[in-house]
Parts: structure tokens; sequence; C-alpha cells
């Protein structure tokens, strides 16, 4: 009988290295804290650089001139400052582009889907375009808008306007149906363009 109780505290022994300590290592205790910035004006207060920055979402309806439609858009916010497109996307059934490697416009009359439009229109008159489309076949195309860009069903194009906050005001006014939707204004651009 005594072999087995020897074998019991062999075992123990083994366990007992075994065992993995419990609780809060030694010397964690009381570490000095990093302070935290605090800004000087509350959630409240709006900052004067971004005062004059307002998104618009501009809906365009199947049939319609995608280009002509931001341009125009363009036009009427020109008073105040700048616009920019942040965003687009939708079905495209014919676009005139042209390719930084040929010269001459060309024409894209297969289906394709508009992933991305880059513009800006600033108040001297200056404006530019290109856009970026996707086939079925998986080809990513881009190029400069050179003609009408038409739409094959509904496009979402997102555009931001800096300036002043009078431009936007004037604008509300227009044609166009807008309905504030949080902080964005949505445009929906009338059939046939």
């Amino acid at each position: 009988m005594s072999n087995d109780c020897s074998n019991n505290t062999a075992l123990d022994g083994i366990n007992g290295a075994a065992k993995r300590r419990r609780g809060r290592p030694k010397g964690s205790k009381n570490k000095p804290k990093t302070q935290t910035a605090i800004s000087s004006h509350s959630i409240d207060d709006k900052p004067t650089c971004c005062s004059s920055f307002h998104p618009h979402l501009i809906e365009i309806p199947q049939g319609s001139d995608v280009a002509d439609a931001i341009s125009s858009f363009a036009r009427r916010h020109s008073g105040g400052g700048d616009v920019c497109v942040l965003s687009a996307s939708g079905p495209i059934a014919k676009a005139c582009v042209c390719f930084p490697s040929f010269c001459q416009p060309m024409e894209l009359t297969a289906p394709c889907q508009l992933l991305s439009i880059t513009a800006a229109f600033l108040p001297g008159g200056s404006e530019s375009m290109s856009a970026c489309f996707g086939r079925l076949q998986g080809q990513v195309i881009w190029g400069k808008v050179a003609g009408p860009l038409v739409a094959a069903g509904k496009v979402d194009v997102v555009v931001a306007t800096f300036g002043t906050s009078e431009a936007v005001a004037d604008f509300s006014g227009g044609p166009s149906a807008v309905r504030a939707a949080g902080t964005t204004d949505t445009v929906r651009i009338s059939d046939g363009g």
C-alpha cells in the first residue's frame, strides 16, 4: 500500500508544475494612464472650414444624358463655388469617350455599368469629366467623356458643392424637385434629356 501513496504524490508533483498561475501578473497595477485630447468646442458646434460643403444625390432616369445632367447641375451651382463629383453608378446604354491612346472619340454601344465618374467644375468655367465603365465580359474601360452618356436605367450620382450657402438656396427654386434627406439633397432629373 505504501507504493500506492508514493505514486499519488509523484503525480501531484507533476500536475502541480503544469498548473497555470491565475490572476494579474506582478507589476501590472498602477501604471500611468495616457491623457486623451479634448477639443475646445462642443459636438454641436459646426466647424467653420466645412460649413460650405453640401452633398447632393442626383437621380438620373433611363434615357437621359448623365453628362448633361451633371453639367447642368454644376452650372446652376457655379455662382457660389466649386462642384465635384464624388461617386456615380448605374447602367449605361451608350457612351461617347476618348481613350488615352486614341485622339478620336469612340462610341460604346454595348450595355455597360458606370463604375465611377471623375469630374470637377470650377467657377472660371473650366470643366473636365472622365468615366470608368465595366462590361459583362469583365473589361474595365476608362476614358474622357466626349459626348452623351445615355442611361440604360436609373443612375445615381453623388456630387458635392463647395462655396456659399446662397448658391445652394438659389438652386432649390429651380425646375428639378429637391428633397432633403438628412444632410443630403436629392435631385431628380426629369425624363427626356
